[in-house]
């Protein structure tokens, strides 16, 4: 089921709208896809490592943050402040 959330407690990956896993009911929590770092629901990108996370009815992609001054740098969104932090050259 890509694009769903992976239950932190069986690992099971659930529905994308779903609020407690289906496998164990354990409470389903948001998180990175890239990273596994938690996530705020109303967080679009993630704080621990910059990728663009999906906000309900809108998708996370290449060109999610783009309108926001992000760049892309290796098919990755990126703040240009995380990119300088990790000494990543960004294309103009």
């Amino acid at each position: 089921m890509n694009g769903g959330r992976i239950c932190g407690s069986c690992a099971v990956d659930n529905p994308s709208t779903a609020q407690f896993c289906m496998a164990c009911g354990a409470k389903l929590r948001r998180s990175c896809p890239e990273c596994g770092a938690p996530a705020l629901p109303e967080a679009r990108f993630c704080v621990a490592c910059g990728t663009a996370l999906q906000v309900d009815g809108e998708a996370a992609g290449p060109d999610a943050g783009l309108a926001a001054g992000l760049n892309i740098v290796h098919g990755a969104v990126v703040h240009p402040a995380v990119a300088h932090e990790l000494g990543l050259a960004i294309a103009a």
